[in-house]
């Protein structure tokens, strides 16, 4: 239904990123730290292809149903990877990576606990390894979880059960079980803001050097008044190149 920030917006972005990197490995070790589904993956696969650069992939989740995705989508590309269930927190990585990507990630921590996720990269990087981040950014922080207004969600619950009607009659969900997913969605997804200064004091002060950190609009959504969480309309996302320097 076009209503996820996905990286798709950002895909100039990841391309120009790995061209970077082609010019330094043949090949690398990888990381995607958090996957939601396979579109990041899928990303890294084009863009290391159209560069002649082989990446050796590691997808980390906490749940199942991500790492499932992203064996289906390797399986159907031909690229081998390896997925592990674990929380970000409790994973000691055995060989160190050259690169770690992540979409929307840092959003699903707190101030305290994404300080703690920039140290893990650091951590489980080569001396000189890059972190490739794309992030919703809004301006206002905060140290609670965001989630829809009032407002935001009476809008999206009506543009999804309008576009779930206008769906071809043998991809039309049942409408009541459909309503209660859409709610439960609606209820259970929050996020915490950041902004751009909060994205880049990150990664400075956890011994990190900022080589690129460009502003990208993901547009409007045509003829919808619609906003709130994880939605591309007119969303601002930070990409960002960060290199370990210590």
């Amino acid at each position: 239904m076009g209503l996820a920030a996905t990286p798709e917006h950002q895909a100039d972005f990841f391309f120009g990123a790995f061209e970077t990197l082609s010019q330094r490995y043949d090949r690398l070790r990888l990381l995607i730290s958090g996957a939601a589904d396979y579109s990041i993956l899928a990303h890294v696969i084009w863009a290391c292809k159209a560069h002649n650069l082989h990446a050796d992939i590691t997808v980390l989740d906490a749940c199942d149903t991500p790492l499932f995705l992203n064996n289906w989508y390797a399986d159907r590309v031909g690229h081998k990877i390896n997925t592990i269930r674990v929380n970000i927190f409790d994973y000691r990585a055995p060989i160190p990576f050259d690169v770690v990507c992540g979409h929307s990630f840092l959003g699903q921590f707190a101030p305290h606990g994404r300080i703690e996720v920039v140290e893990k990269w650091r951590q489980i990087l080569n001396p000189g390894g890059s972190v490739l981040i794309v992030n919703r950014i809004r301006e206002t922080s905060a140290q609670h979880k965001v989630g829809f207004s009032q407002s935001q969600a009476a809008t999206f619950r009506a543009s999804v059960m309008q576009q779930s009607a206008e769906l071809p009659a043998g991809l039309q969900p049942e409408p009541q079980e459909f309503a209660r997913r859409v709610e439960n969605y609606i209820q259970r997804l929050h996020v915490y803001a950041l902004s751009a200064d909060d994205i880049m004091s990150l990664f400075r002060t956890n011994n990190f050097r900022i080589d690129d950190f460009s502003l990208v609009s993901s547009g409007n959504i045509p003829d919808r008044n619609i906003s709130g969480l994880a939605i591309p309309n007119n969303a601002e996302h930070a990409c960002v190149i960060a290199t370990k320097i210590s």
